[in-house]
């Protein structure tokens, strides 16, 4: 029996380019992969171009930078082919940029570099299809000197097989890269974007935190041996908070737009935030995460709970007022009164004169079928809710003056109102009416001051036991039966 050794080639086929074609870039990650390349080679003006557009699409995409350019003009169309500067920081495995080109052009398109690095001026193209074609992966390129004065690189691509965006979606667009390069541009670089329909040259602009209530947190922190400087804070209220959460933030770019991770369970609202990382963090290979991310996030929502925990308690306020009203809304329209207590009575249909009733008495009206906006009057009947520490767990709540305080110690009101279960709260709120009312029955001196005589007080135990007697669904499930406390 004998063994043959023999060598093979692991040559890719050239197919693999049309598989490029179809990733799922979009014009940010796609412009992002040639910002990268420009800036770590060490470019401080970077012009993203669009030629002519038909019907929304441009006929070339190109961009040029002042960087210094690169020995190897193959690099550009080698996948896995990078060229490593003293002032590369993002560059991984030199797979982005020509996936970026395939996917704004197409397999269709000619890719076309020009490059200077010294006095030395090296250029290429590549069309695709040919190259899928031909089998090989070989194409011509030159060498020649160099004009005076001229640096940098030059990627151009055509056609365009993208359509680019316009309106709105063009700013949103434009907003998100500033958001992105927000480092880049505030160490100096410039990137501006030209070509765009009916507009001059933009200048990509960088994100700012929104102003924030006082008691920011602004720290640095050790991670597994690598350092962290974060900077967050409560968006003060009424200001727009148009990226909640964190930010993250490596080199000169975002790498992990505004998102929960690091704030553990609470709401992110309207907290906002930046996580600058160091050099030495690694990321994922379309640098869109952090290799090493539960560590961090853990560490960071360490750091950040007495901020979250300041938002939570802010957001529930805010909701509280929210849930209040709608809870009276509920259980005044269940009882049949009115829950504005600021409204004046309205003539009915076929009346010419007169108010509702009474009429021509000097006494406050209470019963007009229909009411207006209006101060003249109020009218009786209105429940009020509110949310209150009673200092004890035993209770649900009472009801005093007018007004169910539902107990936020005891655990079953503090579980629906952090869900925001209205039905939930709906009906502890009648438990808390059918037991001032069964109070009130026996003698003991509770009064309802709201029901005027015993005709009233009638109809108002008639509206809590038609409550009660409804049928009532909690968190989905039908509720038969619930005790009071």
């Amino acid at each position: 029996m004998t063994t043959t050794d023999f060598e093979i080639d692991t040559t890719p086929d050239t197919s693999m380019i049309l598989a490029q074609c179809e990733s799922n870039l979009g014009w940010k990650k796609a412009i992002a992969e040639l910002l990268d390349n420009a800036i770590d080679a060490g470019a401080t003006e970077v012009v993203v171009q669009f030629g002519k557009q038909i019907n929304d699409r441009p006929v070339t995409c190109a961009l040029r930078d002042n960087g210094s350019g690169s020995d190897e003009v193959t690099n550009f169309f080698r996948f896995g082919g990078r060229a490593r500067h003293a002032s590369t920081r993002l560059g991984r495995y030199g797979i982005g940029a020509k996936e970026a080109c395939l996917w704004i052009g197409g397999p269709a398109s000619t890719m076309s570099v020009r490059t200077v690095r010294g006095r030395r001026c090296k250029s290429a193209s590549a069309n695709w299809a040919k190259l899928v074609s031909s089998k090989t992966w070989k194409f011509s390129a030159s060498d020649t000197e160099a004009p005076i004065g001229e640096a940098g690189t030059t990627i151009t691509i055509a056609p365009v097989l993208r359509y680019l965006p316009h309106g709105e979606k063009l700013d949103e667009l434009l907003a998100d890269l500033g958001y992105m390069y927000t480092g880049a541009i505030d160490a100096g670089h410039r990137i501006l974007v030209q070509g765009l329909a009916r507009r001059a040259t933009v200048a990509l602009q960088p994100y700012r935190l929104p102003p924030l209530e006082p008691g920011e947190l602004e720290t640095t922190i050790e991670v597994l041996g690598r350092s962290v400087h974060l900077r967050a804070g409560i968006v003060r209220e009424g200001e727009p908070n148009r990226r909640p959460g964190l930010t993250y933030v490596h080199a000169f770019r975002v790498i992990k737009s505004a998102c929960g991770d690091g704030l553990g369970a609470g709401s992110i609202g309207r907290i906002a935030g930046i996580v600058e990382l160091g050099n030495d963090w690694p990321l994922t290979k379309n640098k869109d995460d952090i290799a090493d991310g539960e560590g961090l996030y853990s560490v960071i929502a360490s750091a950040m709970r007495p901020l979250t925990e300041r938002a939570e308690r802010s957001r529930m306020v805010m909701e509280s007022a929210a849930l209040r009203a709608d809870l009276e809304r509920m259980v005044n329209a269940q009882l049949g009164v009115n829950a504005n207590p600021d409204a004046k009575a309205k003539r009915g249909s076929g009346e010419d004169t007169g108010s509702k009733e009474p009429k021509n008495t000097g006494r406050k009206h209470k019963r007009a079928r229909s009411d207006q906006p209006g101060e003249t009057f109020r009218k009786y009947g209105s429940i009020r809710v509110e949310f209150t520490d009673l200092g004890t767990t035993q209770r649900i709540g009472r009801f005093a003056s007018g007004t169910v305080m539902l107990n936020t110690a005891h655990p079953m009101v503090l579980a629906t109102r952090q869900n925001a279960n209205k039905e939930a709260l709906f009906l502890l709120v009648t438990i808390v009416l059918s037991h001032a009312v069964a109070y009130e029955s026996t003698g003991k001196q509770l009064r309802l001051p709201l029901m005027s005589d015993d005709s009233d007080s009638a109809r108002f135990h008639e509206a809590v036991a038609t409550i009660l007697a409804s049928p009532m669904r909690v968190d989905g499930e039908d509720v038969h039966q619930v005790a009071a406390e």
